[in-house]
């Protein structure tokens, strides 16, 4: 490299510097020093021809921060048991790491005054530039505000600190007569994020900063005489209030979009009599059963936060599965129902690109023996953003 070309570019990274485009990094310490320091990051200078290609790494904390508590249900018509247990537990994430191989890897928490209040080291390997690593701690933090995690292996040295956000997801879990019910309420996948409800049927959720994909309620009499009420595709922006209902009806894969036409709605019904009416025929295998019940237009009801939601269509289409572990059982289809459904649009009061809470409600009368039952079922959907602009998303009366 010419002097002509080396005088320029350390112009450029002095002007930069002055400028804020590089926050608090010297000139010198990008040329002579081992560490900089940009944008409240820092991270190691690597030797000519040491790392390759330089990619700039980043980190994230999560704080699932639920008190301890285990219970055990049991799926009688599965015969198994289901182990729930919460716990609080704090994991990072490394991503574009500049080697691979085994890193040392840490966490320190603060509260709001700066005090420390939990710190955490650990080997871990990194595979493609990522590294994930949670531990699981003794007891919640109290008033957790900030973390600061590191990443190191020889000379070269990562880290960062950043804000630690715990949101508060709570509400009531009854039944569709409003008596109160005993249930867990548990995330999906996501490590020691569960909760019991009181005799009230009250329950509060400590969740992290991330997007959480489902959540679910339910209660002892799962797969018996009840089943689950599913939320899904979770992501926190504030705390929140949210009361479920707990019936005899599921409502799988809920998701919903904006559309041109208004809301797109689809999910997956199952019906607990059905299921228990299927396994107890003994049917032979290959004998192709419905699982889910068959519903009319007026069998379901739509609710953007809190405001009904007119169905404009209503289309239906069989899912078939065969349960390739046990031979001896049937194959199962389900029937899957798409909606059209007019956009109530943004609520009073939410600013835009806040989530919305879409309910979908179901009813259904199952038949057997001349004798009829009602069945009753919830789920919700969180992924709708207010405002208009969400994939072509209309507002309509």
């Amino acid at each position: 490299m010419s002097d002509r070309a080396e005088i320029d570019r350390r112009t450029f990274l002095r002007l930069a510097a002055g400028a804020g485009l590089v926050g608090a990094c010297g000139v010198s310490a990008l040329d002579a020093g081992t560490e900089c320091t940009v944008k409240g990051k820092r991270m190691a200078k690597p030797e000519d021809g040491d790392i390759g290609d330089m990619r700039y790494p980043q980190a994230r904390a999560y704080l699932s921060n639920n008190p301890r508590w285990h219970r055990t249900f049991r799926n009688p018509v599965a015969g198994v048991e289901i182990p729930v247990k919460a716990f609080p537990v704090l994991a990072v994430e490394f991503r574009d790491l500049p080697r691979g191989g085994s890193w040392q890897i840490g966490a320190t928490v603060f509260g709001e005054g700066q005090d420390k209040l939990i710190s955490l080291e650990a080997t871990a390997a990194s595979q493609d530039g990522r590294i994930h690593k949670s531990w699981e701690l003794g007891d919640p933090l109290s008033n957790a505000w900030t973390v600061h995690v590191w990443a190191r292996q020889d000379s070269y040295r990562f880290e960062e600190t950043t804000g630690l956000r715990v949101y508060r997801l709570s509400g009531r879990v009854t039944d569709f007569d409003g008596k109160p019910i005993e249930a867990v309420v548990c995330a999906n996948g996501v490590q020691g994020v569960a909760a019991p409800t009181d005799r009230a049927g009250r329950y509060d959720l400590w969740l992290p900063d991330r997007h959480i994909p489902s959540l679910l309620a339910a209660d002892a009499g799962y797969g018996k005489s009840t089943l689950q009420c599913w939320v899904y595709d979770y992501r926190p922006q504030d705390d929140l209030a949210l009361d479920m209902r707990v019936g005899q009806i599921e409502l799988y894969e809920l998701h919903a979009w904006r559309g041109y036409g208004g809301l797109k709605v689809d999910f997956i019904p199952m019906s607990v009599a059905i299921v228990n009416a299927l396994f107890g025929q003994g049917k032979k295998p290959g004998s192709l059963k419905s699982v889910g019940p068959e519903l009319s237009p007026d069998d379901i009801s739509v609710e953007v936060d809190g405001t009904a939601a007119r169905i404009l269509s209503v289309h239906t289409r069989e899912e078939i599965t065969r349960r390739e572990a046990a031979a001896e059982m049937p194959f199962e289809s389900r029937p899957e129902y798409s909606l059209q459904v007019a956009d109530p649009g943004c609520s009073p009061g939410v600013s835009f690109g806040n989530p919305q809470v879409l309910r979908v409600a179901v009813r259904h009368h199952f038949k057997e023996s001349g004798r009829s039952s009602l069945e009753q079922g919830e789920g919700f959907y969180l992924g709708l953003r207010s405002g208009v602009g969400y994939s072509g998303g209309t507002t309509q009366d």
